[in-house]
């Protein structure tokens, strides 16, 4: 566990490892699980003992939960006035490949079907292609990866992803995945 500190916010960033010595994973983060609750006491333990953390008595902390790429998360505890919570960020995956003919059946297939995602993005990068497609839940995003993954390469996306993509690469239109219109019989 690595554990930073600014005047209002304390950064805990935790692996795949120290997750499952609290035999958790990122997707079983809950607010209401015990063994959630066990990991963000002894951070703040641990916090308090080596980096003299301490919010202010009458403030509340927000808790923020993210993931990381390799399996762990990063866990933001700021200091707000409402009551404590547990936010994990939407699972968000994203695809990349340099096949184009690959890359225009994911598009094809998208344009044809009912929306798999909550949002999706295209980009054209100097490697290929990418997508990055978020998701309402865990469950979700696991049917997205197998069926991303016959396309290309599919990995955890987090919200320094679309940042990079959005300055590095260039975005294709969004009306690309709208639906065509079906024919109607006669």
């Amino acid at each position: 566990m690595e554990l930073h500190q600014t005047d209002t916010v304390l950064f805990a960033a935790l692996t795949r490892e120290d997750l499952s010595a609290y035999r958790l994973t990122f997707d079983a983060l809950r607010a209401d699980s015990g063994r959630t609750t066990r990991l963000l006491r002894e951070i703040l333990r641990t916090a308090r003992r080596t980096l003299r953390f301490s919010p202010p008595e009458k403030g509340r902390l927000q808790v923020d939960v993210l993931p990381q790429k390799d399996g762990g998360c990063l866990v933001l505890f700021t200091v707000r006035k409402s009551r404590l919570r547990v936010v994990a960020a939407p699972p968000a995956l994203l695809f990349t490949t340099n096949d184009t003919d690959a890359f225009l059946d994911l598009v094809c297939l998208l344009r044809h079907t009912r929306p798999f995602a909550a949002h999706t993005a295209l980009y054209r990068t100097h490697a290929g292609f990418a997508g990055l497609f978020s998701f309402p839940n865990a469950e979700e995003a696991r049917r997205g990866a197998r069926l991303l993954s016959e396309f290309g390469a599919v990995r955890a996306a987090g919200r320094e992803t679309r940042r990079h993509l959005n300055e590095h690469a260039r975005a294709i239109r969004f009306d690309v995945l709208t639906a065509a219109p079906r024919p109607q019989a006669l």
